[in-house]
């Protein structure tokens, strides 16, 4: 514990410059509640919203849940809890890669904190303090492993193993409430490792490595146990298919096929640009992780040359360890396909960011302060473009969700004017038409032309714009008496509604945002929105 605690005070600089990227970059968001995907189930189908975690293996969302008695959101409290998460994986990084210079702490904090994977993390409301907590169990997991069981070679083995085993109960804990976030943890450990080969003789590395296999073992036994018992507990199937299922794989596709789509799509990422990611930094972030490596591994060479040991199979093992290191985060697709692919899933990519983009900065600064100043400068550069772009996105998706509250209330108003509404009756809403802006880019949407690009649908899902069945939502916030159902594949036609609304409403109808956009069935059973006629 007094290391981790040396670890914080050593890294005072570099907390107080993560707290001020992350405010500034996200702070909207802590007095701004914004409505994003599962959110809005919270307000029309809670209990189905806490259970479904259970069902895909993060027991924590429900457990959490039970714990707040059932609140879901408390956007300040969980939202800095998920900052200071962010900032405690940052120090436990800085301490474990045994950065020295300040500026290199600080700016891999920076990297950290503003890579733009994140803001699906900090919009969506209800995964906050699952988040948060898979951040805090991840990084102590690994600091204990490394630190107490690895490090701690003149230990007994029994305090080592306990070592060993509270570390594996806090990795299921990170499984727990967000499967890939445990890429943090590995990702860190790949890097610890990588970075030991250039100290330490290479057996006991190996060593080392034996000690993780074990720790993973152990890991995985205990992940799945604890979810056969959770679907027991809270009596709920295991989700047998599904881009979220556990155990779901793609066997259309199969392993060969889906390695080569990953691939692509690597190669994609890096050659394309995103909303929020331009492609000039992604060139730089590619620039800076072959450089990277290439010093990594040049500082291996030269320093077991200087030993008078050549080690081949020693860069082997580095340039294994440092590749699984970038790679990990693609690593899903080879199982579920390059569907899997979606923001959050993908966050350890920031960790791969800001590994790559400070180390270089100790080295530069000790070789030639005016290449390292060029470098500095470009990296502020491109982390002052993320804070900015978060920003803006994040404002764009408040005044997207406005502008669908409005709309909404509109829509109230047209309903409550016709004769044929009951404040107490219970309705199936049927859409005519494609939702107004669904192909349009009004000043709070961001273009794109990459289909693949996972930010679109976060930022421009909204109800009018993507998902009409989230009205329902919309409809309790402000306060609807009558009971309402949607299904989306149920679609009207000008037939089925001119057989079941009066000759006299027929006639009046008029597409969206007339007032006869709204009508309602003559047996008082469906409400028709009129978005084309």
């Amino acid at each position: 514990m007094e290391r981790l605690l040396s670890a914080l005070n050593e890294n005072r600089m570099a907390c107080f410059w993560g707290m001020v990227a992350i405010l500034s970059s996200f702070g909207f968001l802590m007095f701004n509640v914004i409505y994003l995907g599962d959110d809005w189930g919270t307000i029309t189908t809670a209990q189905k919203t806490r259970d479904f975690p259970v069902r895909i293996g993060r027991w924590m969302y429900r457990l959490i849940s039970d714990l707040a008695h059932n609140r879901g959101i408390g956007p300040s409290f969980s939202f800095a809890l998920l900052g200071a998460g962010v900032i405690f994986s940052g120090v436990i990084c800085n301490h474990l890669f045994r950065f020295e210079d300040k500026l290199q702490k600080i700016v891999f904090m920076c990297c950290l904190a503003l890579y733009p994977i994140w803001i699906e993390a900090y919009l969506f409301n209800m995964g906050h303090l699952p988040l948060a907590f898979a951040l805090f169990a991840g990084s102590f997991s690994i600091y204990l492993f490394i630190t107490e069981v690895l490090e701690r070679e003149g230990s007994t083995v029994a305090r080592r193993v306990i070592c060993l085993l509270l570390s594996g109960v806090l990795l299921t804990i990170t499984a727990a409430s967000y499967q890939n976030y445990v890429f943090f943890p590995i990702m860190i450990l790949f890097v610890w490792l990588a970075l030991q080969l250039l100290e330490r003789p290479l057996k006991t590395v190996l060593s080392w490595i034996a000690w993780s296999a074990v720790l993973g073992l152990f890991f995985a036994i205990a992940y799945v146990i604890t979810v056969k018992l959770s679907i027991v507990l809270y009596e709920v199937p295991l989700a047998e298919g599904g881009r979220y299922s556990m155990t779901a794989v793609d066997k259309k596709n199969g392993i060969g096929k889906n390695l080569t789509s990953v691939a692509a799509f690597v190669f994609k990422y890096f050659t394309s640009e995103q909303q929020l990611i331009p492609l000039w930094t992604k060139l730089i972030y590619l620039y800076s992780w072959v450089f990277t490596g290439g010093l990594l591994l040049s500082q291996l060479i030269n320093g077991r040359i200087n030993k008078e040991e050549k080690g081949p199979f020693a860069v082997i093992v580095f340039v294994g360890l440092f590749l699984c290191f970038m790679l990990l985060p693609w690593s899903i697709g080879v199982l579920k396909g390059t569907a899997s692919f979606r923001y959050n899933s993908m966050v350890p990519l920031a960790l791969a960011f800001a590994f790559a983009s400070a180390f270089p900065i100790a080295w530069l600064r000790a070789k030639n302060q005016v290449l390292s100043t060029v470098y500095v400068s470009v990296l502020a550069v491109v982390l002052l473009g993320f804070g900015f772009n978060n920003s803006h996105a994040i404002f764009t998706k408040s005044m997207s969700n406005n502008r669908d509250f409005n709309m909404t209330r509109q829509m109230i108003s047209y309903m409550h004017a016709s004769p044929e509404y009951d404040p107490n009756g219970e309705y199936e809403l049927v859409v005519l038409g494609s939702p107004p802006f669904a192909k349009e880019n009004l000043m709070f949407d961001l273009p794109t032309s990459d289909d693949q690009d996972w930010f679109r649908s976060m930022l421009n899902c909204g109800i009018w714009d993507c998902s009409m069945k989230r009205m329902i939502a919309a409809f309790r916030i402000h306060g609807e008496t009558a009971e309402f159902s949607f299904r989306p594949k149920r679609r009207a036609s000008r037939e089925s509604i001119e057989s079941q609304v009066s000759a006299e409403a027929f006639s009046k109808i008029r597409a969206w945002p007339n007032p006869g956009s709204v009508v309602i069935s003559n047996d008082r059973k469906f409400v028709f929105v009129i978005l084309e006629w």
